[in-house]
C-alpha cells in the first residue's frame, strides 16, 4: 500500500503497508501455485499476467507521483485492475486479490469515488468467478460482497480514529503553545511589577532620603559662623552636599529608566485615567479624571513625576 498523502486518504504505519505487501505477494504466489495443476499453455499465461500484476503493484507502491497526486494514483489503480481482470480471465483463484485491492482503492481515493471503485471491484470479482463456473450461485457473490464490507468498516474506523487522534494531537499542542505564552506573559508581568516596585523604592526611600540630605547640608552650610578655623568644615559640608546632588540625579536616572510601563505603551492622559480607574474599582472610592485644555508634550521624566504625584 503506498504511504498516499493524495486527498481523502489518512497515513498509514509502515507496519501496515508492509503487511499489504505481504498480503499482495502471497495471493499472487499461491495464484500461480495453483495455476501448475493448468495446461501447460494456461499456466504460462496465468505466471505472465501474475509477474505483471507483481510489477505494476511495485511500481505503484515504489513511485513517489503514486503516492504524492490523486490523479497518478487513480491512473495506476486503472492500469493494476485492469491487469487483475486479465488475470482473474484466466484462473478464478485471482478473485482473493480483491480483498487487498479494496484496502487499497479506500485507502487512496476520496470515499464517493473510492465507494464506485469498490462496487466495480465487487462486480468484477463476482463476475470473472463465475466465468469460470457452470452454473451462478449466491454463494459466489456473498464472498466478494461481504469482504467490501468489512474492507469499507475497518478503513472508515481507521480514518476517524486518525482523524480524531490528529484533532487531539492539535489541541495538545495548541494547549502547550497556550501555557507557554501564559508563562511567558506572567514573567513579563513580573518583570515589569518588579520594575515598578523598584521605581517605587528608590523614588520614595533613596531619592527622598538624598534631597533630604542635601536640604539638611545647605542649612548646616548657612548656620556656620563666618570664621576662618570653619573653613575646612565648610569644604567637607558643601562636598558632602554635591555628593548627594550627584547621588540624587542617578537615582532619578534610574526611576526615569524604569518608568511605568503605562507611559511607554502609551500617553500620560491614558496612564492617569488608567491609574483613576484602577484606584475606583480597588479602593470603591468614586474617582474622575478631567483633562482641560491642549495636551502638551512633556520629557519623560516629567511625566514619570507627575504619574508618580498622582
Amino acid at each position: 500500500m503506498p504511504n498516499s498523502s493524495v486527498a481523502g486518504s489518512v497515513a498509514v504505519p509502515a507496519v501496515l503497508r508492509w503487511c499489504m505487501h505481504l498480503l499482495v505477494a502471497g495471493l499472487l504466489l499461491l495464484t500461480a501455485l495453483r495455476a501448475l495443476q493448468f495446461p501447460a499453455a494456461q499456466v504460462i499465461g496465468v505466471l505472465v499476467m501474475v509477474a505483471t500484476v507483481g510489477v505494476v503493484y511495485a511500481a505503484g507502491a515504489w513511485l513517489p507521483m503514486v503516492r504524492a497526486s490523486t490523479a497518478a494514483a487513480v491512473v495506476w489503480l486503472g492500469v493494476l485492475l485492469a491487469c487483475w481482470v486479465g488475470l482473474l480471465v484466466l484462473t478464478p483463484d485471482a478473485i482473493y486479490l480483491a480483498f487487498a485491492w479494496f484496502f487499497l482503492i479506500l485507502h487512496l481515493l476520496p470515499r464517493r469515488p473510492g465507494l464506485l471503485i469498490v462496487t466495480f471491484t465487487v462486480i468484477a470479482a463476482i463476475g470473472g468467478f463465475a466465468w469460470h463456473q457452470e452454473t451462478f450461485t449466491a454463494a459466489m457473490a456473498i464472498g466478494p460482497i461481504l469482504g467490501a464490507a468489512v474492507a469499507i468498516a475497518t478503513v472508515w474506523g481507521y480514518q476517524a480514529l486518525q482523524t480524531e487522534s490528529e484533532q487531539r494531537r492539535q489541541l495538545i499542542d495548541q494547549l502547550h503553545q497556550t501555557r507557554a505564552e501564559l508563562a511567558a506573559v506572567e514573567r513579563q508581568a513580573g518583570v515589569l511589577g518588579e520594575r515598578e516596585r523598584l521605581a517605587r523604592e528608590i523614588h520614595d526611600t533613596l531619592a527622598q532620603g538624598l534631597s533630604s540630605i542635601q536640604l539638611l547640608l545647605r542649612a548646616a552650610r548657612r548656620d556656620l559662623p563666618a570664621d576662618p578655623n570653619t573653613g575646612r568644615t565648610a569644604e567637607l559640608i558643601e562636598q558632602a552636599r554635591r555628593t548627594a546632588g550627584e547621588n540624587l540625579a542617578e537615582a532619578r536616572r534610574f526611576v526615569a529608566a524604569l518608568a511605568p510601563t503605562d507611559l511607554h505603551q502609551s500617553s500620560l492622559v491614558a496612564a492617569l485615567q488608567r491609574l483613576c480607574d484602577a484606584t475606583s474599582r480597588q479602593s470603591g472610592i468614586p474617582i474622575t479624571f478631567r483633562q482641560e485644555g491642549v495636551l502638551t508634550p512633556l520629557p519623560t521624566p516629567v511625566e514619570v513625576a507627575l504619574l508618580r504625584i498622582a
